[in-house]
């Protein structure tokens, strides 16, 4: 994330406040606050913690139907 997030800052670009990365090792509320309190048009997140945003709420999936791209971190391993 921090990666990317270097990328969009030189970019000058307007997606940085629309980019979330969601991982566990922190509160799941603030990611659903994150969640709320911008449209996401970019989310970065392990499988875990996408997984539980999802089931978290009906609303919860409404705005996170309305992002434009999902980068799966650590997607590879669910492969295996």
């Amino acid at each position: 994330f921090a990666l990317l997030s270097n990328i969009l800052q030189l970019m000058n670009s307007p997606f940085l406040e629309h980019t979330a990365c969601m991982t566990g090792g922190h509160p799941l509320q603030a990611d659903i606050e994150k969640c709320m309190s911008t449209s996401l048009l970019i989310l970065i997140g392990t499988v875990g913690r996408v997984k539980e945003l999802i089931t978290y709420s009906m609303e919860m999936q409404k705005y996170l139907s309305k992002v434009d791209f999902l980068y799966i971190d650590e997607g590879d391993r669910v492969l295996k």
